[in-house]
């Protein structure tokens, strides 16, 4: 059985960084309204930082069982359907 999975990644980095082609590629992915209202939910629940809830909140509107995370706490589920997994624990 093969599970969706979401990577945290340093987009916001890249889109502020010197690299042309990654800046471009960064600043080309939209934020919807569905994700936005569901960062916000996440984060008044969770007591998410606002980047933090954008990125649980687009892996939960993807249908995403895992969260692949150094940021947030390791093992930690989010409404019983996304768990975080730190790679480096």
């Amino acid at each position: 059985m093969t599970a969706k999975s979401f990577a945290d990644t340093n987009v916001v980095v890249y889109a502020e960084g010197s690299d042309i082609s990654k800046a471009q590629r960064a600043t080309a992915i939209p934020v919807g309204a569905d994700a936005i209202r569901e960062a916000v939910r996440l984060a008044a629940r969770f007591q998410l930082s606002h980047w933090d809830s954008l990125i649980v909140a687009a892996a939960t509107l993807a249908g995403c069982e895992t969260l692949y995370s150094e940021d947030l706490q390791h093992n930690q589920l989010f409404d019983d359907r996304l768990r975080v997994i730190n790679p480096f624990t």
